[in-house]
């Protein structure tokens, strides 16, 4: 949350993303995180972007297909979005 801060993401609302990828290498474990800016916590849940962490990306990191993680991830972040503002 601190980097999307100091990007200035979702800067005007508080309702910027971050999706954060530390590729695992020989000598540390991977990370995944996604930060949600207050503006968006009532639709993007904790649970929620945990489910799309453990649903959606991990699948995909376990293979190395980063662009596909962060891509899928996108999408349902845009979708979920999407359905909750109807």
């Amino acid at each position: 949350a601190e980097i999307g801060k100091r990007w200035g993401v979702g800067k005007e609302k508080d309702n910027g993303v971050v999706i954060l990828v530390q590729p695992k290498t020989a000598h540390s474990v991977g990370k995944v995180a996604i930060a949600v800016g207050k503006g968006l916590e009532p639709m993007l849940t904790d649970v929620c972007c945990q489910g799309i962490v453990s649903d959606i990306m991990l699948p995909k990191l376990r293979t190395e297909d980063y662009y596909g993680a962060v891509s899928a991830a996108v999408a349902d972040l845009v979708r979920t979005i999407s359905m909750m503002q109807q």
